[in-house]
């Protein structure tokens, strides 16, 4: 910790709490991502080691205690030693000080708005249970029959609240309250592809309300 020194062109008020778990999804893929397809890097790694990495700009951390930090669960899956590969390897490629440059800019430009203190989020939103039934009715399309399976849909009702999670936390889905109903994120993905868009406008206003919800 003494020997943390904060890059000097950071904006004086961000703080580690503005910092979301997965990097601001538009900003990744329209400025940083390009930084990353020297190796076969996922999204998700992208976004969370860029996250981290904003994170130890920030205040003095190592790489798991930032991950700990941006309350990621305490599992190999976050918890290893891929930080410190990925890192040789953006030196090794000669990539490194740029990515800091681009996540330093972006992250002023953040600050110049109005910062999200996702560390509340993720706090506040803790042990959230989801989405429950009465208003699953409301927000699902009347499209299809309703039978009492139907109409419930625990499995799309768990992916919403998991991706309505995400938007406000900017959080990974294995980091929801809310469990995925199955471990392959593929499904998820699938969702977001084929479910989703019926009930994106809805979700959204659910989103909004949550958001002023004290």
């Amino acid at each position: 910790p003494c020997a943390h020194r904060r890059p000097e062109d950071l904006d004086r008020h961000l703080e580690a709490r503005h910092v979301p778990q997965l990097f601001w999804a538009q900003e990744y893929e329209r400025d940083i991502a390009e930084v990353f397809d020297f190796d076969d890097f996922s999204r998700w790694h992208g976004r969370r080691f860029c996250s981290v990495l904003l994170a130890r700009m920030l205040t003095p951390l190592g790489w798991h205690d930032a991950v700990r930090y941006l309350d990621f669960p305490e599992t190999a899956a976050f918890i290893n030693d891929g930080y410190n590969t990925t890192f040789a390897k953006l030196r090794t490629k000669g990539r490194f000080e740029e990515l800091a440059a681009r996540i330093k800019r972006i992250a002023n430009q953040h600050a110049a708005g109005e910062l999200v203190d996702y560390k509340q989020r993720r706090t506040l939103l803790s042990d959230w249970s989801g989405i429950d039934l009465d208003c699953w009715h409301l927000l699902r399309p009347h499209d299809r029959p309703q039978d009492p399976y139907q109409r419930f849909e625990p499995s799309r009702r768990a992916h919403a609240s998991v991706w309505l999670w995400c938007q406000i936390t900017s959080g990974h889905e294995r980091a929801a309250p809310i469990p995925l109903p199955n471990h392959n994120l593929a499904h998820h993905t699938y969702f977001i592809r084929d479910t989703l868009p019926a009930l994106r406008e809805r979700l959204e206003i659910l989103e909004a309300l949550m958001l002023r919800t004290p």
